[in-house]
């Protein structure tokens, strides 16, 4: 993830990536999800690690997109530990079976 969104992934070739690993419902949703996040945070700088975006403090609306585009990064990151869960769980039976097959 941290690669796609340095290089500007597309969102096709992240989600086939994805579904090498995870559930292609859960790939597809992660890079909806990314889609939305990608965009958004193309509006932002990047200065020294931070992502800076100016705005002025009376610019209600402004605020408000401010709020959207933490909602989406947070969705992306709740998206992701539901497929890092998931792989998890699923690696854990697999070991678990080929150690009873022993």
């Amino acid at each position: 993830m941290r690669d796609a969104l340095k290089n500007n992934s597309g969102t096709f070739e992240l989600q086939d990536k994805l579904r090498e690993v995870i559930s292609p419902f859960l790939a597809e949703d992660i890079a909806r999800t990314y889609d939305n996040v990608s965009r958004r945070l193309s509006q932002y700088s990047y200065e020294s690690q931070h992502l800076i975006k100016r705005v002025r403090s009376d610019d209600n609306k402004v605020k408000k997109e401010l709020e959207h585009d933490e909602r989406y990064v947070r969705l992306l990151y709740h998206t992701m530990k539901k497929a890092i869960s998931a792989r998890a769980e699923f690696v854990c039976k697999e070991k678990q079976n080929s150690l009873n097959k022993l």
